[in-house]
């Protein structure tokens, strides 16, 4: 089984609301300020109206008092559309029509018990959580929010923050990865979630290369530069002279479409790598996020990490790769439901399979999609 490692480059009553930012008066010149007092580029007219055009849309949708909000953040300068090559990679080309390669798309259990196509949502109810533990909360495993800049490269950040968590468990040390040496020696030969890199691979593929390579080593010995330069680069790891920072024996895929068993093992084991419908959180603020199943959006493009959860509270905290900046400094509370929504992806070429694979519509539950496929590493060993 694979999982889906996909790169798209506070309560319910909106208790949020004490923290949301009021944008009246608000202006390009100040969003420039704000967000790029380092750069010496001269303001551009078209991208003033995408902001104004922006900032419209987030003072409508924060009107309506929802459960989230939305905030100008560093992209709001971009279209929803370029936000989305630019940090996942839409791939348009003529081949691969609404194919997400560039780090979005990635392979999906092949299964033959999938919905009708026409069939777009429904719910499911609640599976027995009576050995589920109310909470659990694992954001201080991780200690920097990493950053994958504009490189389809999410599934490489997945995996690094899952194991970085998972290594802080395991040992009470505060370790770094090298997210480059994932993202340019992993192997994709079959072209799995893209064509490697910046183009995209998966989580099995970087746990499969970490079980065959001596070990993964520091972000200083080898650091990110791919973010910036928007290439894969050559693999330049080098046993000899680099420093060992941790090592895996395996991994695990968890059950598909299973609220139970992923909380379960978040609870108990730590950050576990999760697939999401992420196209609707370009611009998202805070709050728990409902615009997956409000909208009916079920197809999954992108790679994350769950670090924790509150039933009580009904949320699902997710760890995104688009840096600090962005969302609750650098994370999301995805709803939990009483009765999780089913919706069915239709596009499974967005982020579903091998190029040798079958792209076959399939049913994935909860908010965004979440439960679809989670995987975490085992025999995690540090240095």
């Amino acid at each position: 089984m694979r999982f889906l490692l996909v790169c798209l480059l506070a309560v319910l009553a909106f208790a949020t609301a004490a923290r949301v930012r009021d944008y009246t008066g608000y202006t390009y010149n100040q969003f420039l300020a704000e967000f790029r007092s380092d750069s010496n580029a001269a303001p551009c007219p078209a991208r003033k109206a995408v902001f104004e055009a922006n900032l419209a849309k987030i003072q409508a949708h924060n009107a309506q008092g929802r459960s989230w909000y939305m905030a100008v953040n560093e992209h709001a300068d971009m279209t929803e559309e370029e936000f989305l090559a630019f940090y996942t990679g839409l791939d348009n080309s003529a081949r691969h029509q609404a194919r997400v390669a560039n780090g979005l798309a990635a392979p999906r259990r092949l299964r033959n018990d999938f919905a009708p196509i026409f069939f777009e949502r429904r719910s499911m109810p609640n599976v027995a959580d009576d050995d589920v533990p109310e909470s659990a909360n694992w954001d201080h495993t991780i200690s920097k929010v990493l950053n994958q800049g504009q490189c389809g490269s999410c599934w490489a950040f997945a995996t690094a923050h899952t194991l970085i968590g998972r290594a802080f468990i395991e040992s009470d040390k505060h370790i770094t990865v090298s997210t480059q040496q994932i993202t340019s020696c992993t192997p994709n030969t079959r072209h799995c979630g893209g064509t490697g890199g910046c183009k995209g691979a998966t989580f099995q593929l970087a746990a499969d290369y970490l079980q065959q390579t001596p070990f993964l080593t520091t972000e200083e010995a080898y650091p990110y530069r791919s973010g910036s330069t928007g290439s894969t680069g050559q693999c330049k790891f080098d046993d000899g002279s680099m420093p060992p920072s941790m090592s895996i024996g395996g991994y695990v895929d968890l059950p598909a479409n299973n609220k139970t068993e992923l909380l379960k093992e978040v609870a108990r084991g730590g950050p576990v790598a999760v697939s999401v419908a992420a196209s609707a959180w370009f611009l998202y603020g805070g709050g728990v996020f409902d615009g997956c199943s409000s909208q009916g959006d079920g197809e999954v493009n992108h790679a994350v990490t769950a670090v924790g959860y509150d039933l009580k509270a009904g949320y699902l905290r997710i760890l995104n790769s688009w840096g600090s900046t962005w969302g609750e400094k650098g994370y999301i509370r995805l709803k939990l439901h009483d009765r999780e929504p089913v919706i069915m992806d239709k596009n499974p070429a967005s982020g579903s399979a091998c190029e040798d694979e079958p792209m076959t519509p399939y049913e994935v539950v909860g908010e965004c999609g979440v439960f679809s496929d989670s995987s975490y590493p085992t025999e995690v060993k540090v240095y």
